[in-house]
């Protein structure tokens, strides 16, 4: 996967902004990785996963892929996504309360989100955080999330 770079500053923080412009992989050999079965709807909900990085929620990809004339029912959509997080090739995140919004990049990234805009943008981890939990917690899984507002808010 190709990554390009954009940098912004809020109150004196640098934020890096990951733009996944080409992931050099189709999205057959995409659920081959993932060892996930691939039909013609996961194909399609991958290529659009591949192609749109706004971290959709399932309503959006459904949308997108009809808007696009493709012949695949909301049901299927779920269906698919769902897959695709329990083996692992997407994230759920729960950005916003009630909402799953999904994510192909699987490498440590944190998520910031517009405040006035609602956009939602790929945050480079500059270094690994680290934490104390409480004796007899354990943690499965960490998410990073920020809001704030992003350059294009904050200019107009």
């Amino acid at each position: 996967m190709q990554i390009f770079l954009e940098y912004f500053c809020i109150y004196g923080i640098f934020f890096v902004i990951l733009h996944p412009k080409l992931i050099k992989m189709t999205s057959k050999e995409y659920l081959n990785q993932h060892h996930i079965q691939w039909t013609q709807e996961r194909l399609q909900v991958v290529e659009y996963l591949m192609e749109h990085h706004t971290h959709p929620t399932a309503i959006e990809v459904y949308q997108g892929l009809t808007d696009a004339g493709a012949d695949i029912s909301r049901a299927t959509v779920f269906n698919t996504l769902n897959v695709l997080t329990d083996k692992g090739a997407l994230r759920a995140l729960q950005i916003e309360d009630g909402v799953t919004r999904y994510d192909i990049l699987l490498h440590p990234h944190a998520h910031f989100r517009c405040i006035k805009c609602g956009a939602i943008y790929d945050v480079e981890l500059t270094r690994k955080a680290s934490f104390r939990l409480p004796e007899g917690f354990q943690s499965c899984h960490t998410d990073y999330f920020m809001e704030g507002y992003c350059p294009t808010c904050i200019d107009s």
